[in-house]
């Protein structure tokens, strides 16, 4: 299709609340999808309303109708929207779901500017040294000799001469780099996955996630491993979905997805352990809320932390480039001082 099916989370916030303003309000979905359409300004949204609308006049069912959009509709929303005819279910998981993905798109945005920060600082170093290389270097080596200098002025030298006989590739590629990082969230996230301490940071994004789409998806009252399955799928990082999902297959009772994720390590301990108690309370729900606002708490913590630290790794780093460029330009100055002396 010529449009994109998947909705940013504030996009799919905001397109949620509104639903649920207009099912809550006594509207069809038919007539709320129309609404949307009129009202909305956003091209993936009215497109994707006039594809479903487009789908129900022709005679498909609501579920056919939105399984082209799981990304947008996910299964569990379009099981409601088919059977919940009084939209009273549909429009309070609306709701719930709107509020989630707002809060969600507040602490994604708090991970992505924490990873931004030094990446961008970076790039803009680098492309501040190749001038330098290109435009500050040869002059000194107008004053220097072929012979005689040190280890460190022979590297910088090296270095500058490289950047301006292939100054063609070096600078593309540099500005290439800082425009990667300036708009690539994959990009960010794929470099914060390998970090050990950003790693940790983005996996307790992901549990606060299924923890609080868990607690949303169980007073629904669908079969466990489906449920479990839906909370997974709205995980934004696929790969721990996907081994959620695996450990909820074949499962019975929550007792056994409890043990499935402690055994292959995919939960905390102490989600595991609030899985069983509010399995045997009747009380899950409110004790995975609990648990996400836990999680969330911790997220923010981590966050000042992280961003701490790479403030100030990024301010030495620069500092020891720059320190060791203009060392190794003014050695030669100091051993021909000590000569001539």
């Amino acid at each position: 299709m010529l449009f994109q099916r998947t909705l940013l989370l504030k996009e799919s916030g905001l397109f949620y609340r509104q639903m649920a303003y207009l099912l809550a309000s006594g509207a069809t979905l038919p007539e709320a999808l129309t609404i949307l359409h009129d009202e909305s300004d956003d091209l993936k949204i009215r497109n994707i309303t006039d594809s479903i609308q487009a789908k129900l006049t022709r005679g498909d069912s609501i579920s056919q109708s939105l399984s082209d959009y799981p990304q947008v509709f996910n299964p569990t929303l379009a099981y409601l929207l088919s059977t919940d005819q009084e939209n009273k279910k549909t429009s309070e998981f609306l709701y719930q779901y709107a509020d989630e993905l707002e809060r969600m798109d507040s602490i994604k945005l708090r991970l992505l500017q924490t990873l931004a920060y030094p990446c961008k600082v970076l790039a803009f170093a680098a492309l501040v040294m190749f001038f330098l290389m290109i435009f500050v270097v040869p002059v000194f080596q107008e004053f220097f000799q072929d012979s005689g200098l040190p280890p460190p002025t022979r590297f910088v030298l090296t270095i500058s001469i490289m950047a301006r006989d292939y100054w063609f590739v070096v600078l593309p590629g540099l500005i290439g780099l800082f425009l990667l990082i300036t708009k690539s969230k994959k990009f960010l996230y794929k470099i914060g996955s390998r970090l050990p301490g950003l790693r940790a940071l983005l996996n307790d994004f992901s549990v606060y996630s299924f923890s609080k789409n868990l607690s949303i998806l169980i007073p629904l009252n669908r079969p466990l491993p489906e449920t479990i399955e839906q909370a997974a799928r709205m995980v934004r990082d696929q790969a721990y979905a996907e081994r959620i999902i695996r450990a909820s297959q074949n499962i019975q009772n929550m007792e056994q997805f409890k043990e499935q994720a402690r055994k292959n390590k995919i939960l905390p301990g102490l989600f595991c352990s609030v899985l069983a108690i509010g399995n045997r309370t009747q009380s899950l729900d409110k004790l995975l809320a609990e648990m996400a606002r836990f999680f969330e708490n911790r997220i923010t913590k981590r966050i000042e932390i992280v961003t701490n630290f790479l403030e100030a790794f990024t301010i030495i780093f620069i500092g020891m480039v720059v320190g060791f460029m203009v060392i190794a330009l003014y050695l030669p100055i100091f051993k021909l001082t000590s000569f001539v002396g």
